[in-house]
Parts: structure tokens; C-alpha cells; sequence
């Protein structure tokens, strides 16, 4: 896992494993490696990754079984919540991008309109592109294509 400098890690520990668990890579119910084996894992402090784990706790994701470690909740409700959390907040961060770009929120929906409707991609203009290597393949991971702060990192430089 590669992380943002200007977020905290732990938060970012806790985004991540929200994200496997309400993507079901971490299904409820299952139980879930050692604190140690995470942090070795992801290369970072096993203080940072306990307190990642605490916050998770906290929200109710994961919970501890004395004895035997921790487990995934199997609250599907309280997972649901969480779906529907951090997809409000992407939706969000992304109105916002769109309506820095100049874009009304009809002008957004009708993109995401031919997007669906062309099947999930564009025909990028090659003319507007400052790196096309960049555009080269059909598919682009959300992070190469916005990079982790959620802009092309090219524009940030």
C-alpha cells in the first residue's frame, strides 16, 4: 500500500480495510491476521496498524474474541452503512472536482450517462493529453488515473 503524505496512516489503514470489508475481500464474520502480520505487511509501526485496528473497532467493523483475535462484523447493516458512507463521501469529492471544471450538475449527469451508456469508457481526445502514454490502454486503475489525492498527479507538479 502506497500512502499519502499529507494523511495520517492510520486513517488511511482504517479507509483501506473499510473498503475490503464493504467490497467483501474481508467477509463478515472472517477472521483477520494479527496486528503484527499487517503492519509487516503493509511496512508500517504495529502501534500504527493497533490504532487502525481500535478505530475499527470503535466503528464496530471488526470486534475481538479474547482468546482467539479478531473478526469481521457480521452486522451487514452496519456494513451497509458503511458502503453508503463512503460512497456519499466519493461522490462528493467527485461533484466537486466536476464543478471545479466548470461542469453544472446536469452537464455531470449527462457525462455519466455516455459513460454508462458507451460501457464504461471514453475515447480519450489525444490532442488534450499532456502525457499519452497515460491514455494508452481502454482500462485505467483509479489511481493512475487521479492518483491518490484524487487529481492527476502530472497536474499537481
Amino acid at each position: 500500500m502506497e500512502f499519502d503524505k499529507n494523511q495520517p496512516i492510520h486513517i488511511q489503514l482504517v479507509d483501506e480495510f473499510k473498503r475490503l470489508i464493504v467490497t467483501g475481500k474481508l467477509e463478515s464474520g472472517e477472521k483477520i491476521n494479527s496486528v503484527r502480520e499487517y503492519a509487516e505487511e503493509m511496512g508500517v509501526n504495529p502501534n500504527t496498524m493497533q490504532k487502525a485496528m481500535a478505530t475499527l473497532e470503535q466503528m464496530g467493523l471488526v470486534y475481538t474474541e479474547r482468546t482467539s483475535g479478531r473478526y469481521v462484523t457480521n452486522d451487514k447493516k452496519l456494513i451497509n452503512e458503511a458502503r453508503i458512507q463512503m460512497t456519499e463521501t466519493q461522490i462528493t469529492e467527485f461533484m466537486e472536482r466536476m464543478e471545479s471544471l466548470g461542469l453544472t450538475p446536469d452537464e455531470i449527469i449527462e457525462q455519466i450517462r455516455k459513460y454508462t451508456e458507451e460501457g464504461h469508457k471514453f475515447e480519450t481526445n489525444q490532442r488534450f493529453v499532456s502525457n499519452p502514454s497515460f491514455c494508452a490502454s481502454k482500462t485505467h486503475s483509479a489511481q493512475s488515473l487521479l492518483g491518490r489525492n484524487g487529481y492527476n498527479n502530472e497536474q499537481n507538479s
